[in-house]
């Protein structure tokens, strides 16, 4: 166990302390990222969840010597996210052949573009309905500062 703890040790400090080309920035994150799940799991004793990794990935980032500097949020890159957003823009039901298109274009596969056009389907519905019972509640009759003085 000490001898993996210091490779692992060994492999953050060349990650951390070398230059590397963007080209092999996704073999080097998979690294970075597997070695510290190892390291949770021997820690925890058990096999990490997804929780467990995204925890993972909030204390160890990838360092500026691997990471092209753009944004992860939620799960995808904003490039793929923008992309998205315009073809969604243009079509929110896309058709299998449209799916593999954008998938190829994003470099995500055809089931998580169905699953991010799905979702955002869903949050769109969730807002329209938000917004339409919002305008059906008629405004209060007695100002709330009025009521709060009586």
């Amino acid at each position: 166990m000490l001898e993996s703890v210091n490779c692992d040790m060994e492999l953050y400090a060349i990650i951390e302390n070398h230059k590397f080309t963007k080209a092999s920035y996704g073999k080097l994150q998979a690294m970075w990222l597997e070695a510290h799940y190892i390291e949770a799991e021997k820690l925890r004793g058990r096999s990490l969840g997804p929780v467990d990794k995204y925890r993972v990935r909030k204390k160890f980032p990838l360092p500026p010597t691997i990471w092209d500097g753009e944004q992860k949020t939620h799960c995808f890159k904003e490039r793929t996210r923008s992309l998205l957003r315009e073809w969604y823009l243009q079509d929110p039901y896309p058709n299998p052949t449209k799916k593999r298109e954008l998938a190829k274009a994003t470099g995500l596969n055809p089931t998580q573009v169905g699953n991010w056009f799905k979702n955002r389907r869903q949050r769109d519905r969730a807002a329209a309905a938000k917004n339409s019972f919002q305008e059906v509640l008629p405004p209060p009759k007695t100002p709330l500062k009025d009521v709060l003085r009586a």
